[in-house]
């Protein structure tokens, strides 16, 4: 980046991290400037050749201007960015991207969470799937490993009659992986069992079957008797 003054690098710091959300509104809130007083930093920005309106000139540029920036300066600018969207009806997942780069993960769930939704309305599974499983990292991380397990429990749960798509072992054994309990881990082979079932696999039907009938009659759970009954 060719030498700038302060004043017009500072914008483009902020852009560089707001990305393709930048606006000089944007710009306002995060340097606290009207926006009269960054018309000639912005004007700058455009002869210098670094921007071109609210965009940079090229993705190079964008990607160094945003290594400029010092990490804990990053951090509270991604956080201020995301207040910001909040604030203004921001897309939803970049909202929680930058909360997340903000080093601030339990803010971005419900941004992740209400992604999620929006991906499941718009009929985009795998992006559901993505945001959810991410919502289940981020529980795990800050130590409820439970609210973990019902995320992707009611991903598995919500999906299964609509999805036959493989990714639903991935979920299975994410599943497996959290559960802590005896009644965690029948829920996770019934969740299993009825994947394979509806994918037609019904060897990995009757082998979930078998190892959840045991485990629920331990916990004389009728309910997980019943499904295992239901899967062979």
């Amino acid at each position: 980046v060719q030498p700038l003054s302060p004043g017009a690098l500072a914008v483009a710091r902020v852009a560089a991290i707001a990305g393709v959300d930048f606006c000089v509104a944007l710009a306002e809130h995060v340097l606290q400037v009207p926006a009269m007083a960054l018309a000639d930093s912005i004007a700058e920005l455009d002869t210098a050749q670094v921007m071109r309106g609210d965009a940079f000139a090229h993705d190079l540029v964008a990607d160094a201007v945003q290594g400029s920036v010092p990490p804990t300066v990053a951090e509270h600018t991604h956080a201020q960015v995301a207040q910001w969207l909040e604030a203004h009806h921001g897309e939803p997942a970049r909202v929680g991207r930058h909360w997340v780069a903000a080093g601030q993960p339990l803010r971005a769930l419900p941004a992740l969470r209400a992604a999620a939704e929006a991906a499941r309305l718009a009929l985009r599974g795998r992006e559901q799937v993505a945001f959810l499983l991410e919502v289940s990292r981020i529980e795990e991380d800050l130590g409820n490993p439970d609210a973990a397990f019902e995320t992707v429990h009611a991903l598995l749960e919500a999906r299964i009659d609509v999805d036959r798509h493989p990714i639903g072992w991935a979920l299975c054994d994410r599943l497996d992986a959290l559960a802590r309990s005896p009644a965690q881990r029948g829920r996770a082979l019934q969740q299993r069992g009825w994947f394979a079932l509806n994918r037609g696999e019904l060897a990995q039907a009757l082998q979930a079957a078998q190892a959840l009938l045991p485990l629920a009659q331990a916990q004389a759970d009728t309910l997980l008797c019943a499904a295992a009954w239901d899967l062979q």
